[in-house]
């Protein structure tokens, strides 16, 4: 590979068996010491590849961490982190090593959730396909095993299968549905005006049902649901009630800005609009 910016994904494929298995713990932050001992190399196994894909050199620091006191139902804001994880997030084990992990096109977002999880490592960006991505990801067990027990199964391969959880309260859906629609969900603008229309998209029968259920309670009738896959609200009061519903009751940072934005845009025109 001739250049200087690689994905995860990328050095995976590129790498043999056990260039794959210092990588992992490359990322799980173990000393050069440690890693010679348990894969019974030289030093120079892992310079080389250190300097083939241009990986930050070893430091003698622990692991990163995340506080696992905040792995609770009843935190609301690790709920925004389920609802990333449930449509941007995946599950990921290389050579034994399991990894949740998200790769995204706004930073943001990633630093809500090394935010809420007080992780001690960093959003890392590369250079693709023209535009700046960002990557963050832990091999945190306690942060696996606390997002497998949430979607009641082994998260590896949730597209097809992913079970809505049972949210505890109000305020948890809240944040819930803020993470899952900064990942997935879409605000349109509605040709020239202030108005934005709601939609979203899943492949999990299980998920879009039970979404459906409650965007239904919260705008008070069925909303327009196609293919068994997506749902779309079109009329401004319905999305007025859902983008109130969003951001009005809870009033933390814990949402994409420019959705946001678009929403407050959206919930300013229709009360202007009725005040006339």
């Amino acid at each position: 590979m001739n250049k200087t910016n690689f994905t995860l994904e990328e050095i995976q494929k590129d790498c043999n068996e056990l260039e794959n298995k210092i990588l992992n713990l490359y990322l799980e932050r173990k000393k050069q010491k440690d890693i010679c001992e348990e894969l019974n190399i030289t030093r120079g196994k892992i310079d080389n590849l250190v300097k083939k894909y241009k990986l930050t050199r070893f430091r003698d620091v622990a692991r990163f961490t995340i506080n696992e006191n905040n792995l609770n139902i009843y935190n609301e804001n690790i709920w925004y982190y389920l609802g990333l994880f449930a449509s941007d997030g995946n599950l990921q084990t290389t050579c034994g090593t399991n990894r949740i992990q998200f790769t995204l096109d706004d930073k943001e977002c990633l630093e809500y959730i090394k935010e809420i999880l007080e992780f001690t490592g960093e959003v890392k960006s590369y250079f693709k396909s023209g535009k700046t991505r960002y990557y963050l990801g832990t091999t945190n067990k306690k942060l696996i095993d606390f997002t497998n027990q949430i979607f009641e199964h082994d998260c590896h391969r949730k597209t097809d299968n992913l079970i809505f959880p049972k949210i505890p309260n109000v305020n948890c859906l809240i944040m819930f549905l803020r993470g899952f629609i900064d990942g997935d969900g879409s605000f349109r603008k509605t040709r020239d005006t202030p108005y934005y229309r709601f939609g979203i998209y899943c492949k999990s029968k299980n998920f879009i049902l039970k979404l459906k259920y409650y965007i239904d309670k919260i705008i008070g009738h069925e909303c327009s649901f196609y293919n068994e896959d997506t749902i779309e609200l079109s009329s401004k009061k319905d999305n007025y009630k859902l983008y109130k519903f969003l951001y009005e009751k809870i009033e933390n940072k814990y949402y994409m800005i420019r959705k946001y934005e678009r929403a407050k845009e959206h919930i300013i025109a229709y009360e202007n609009e009725l005040k006339i």
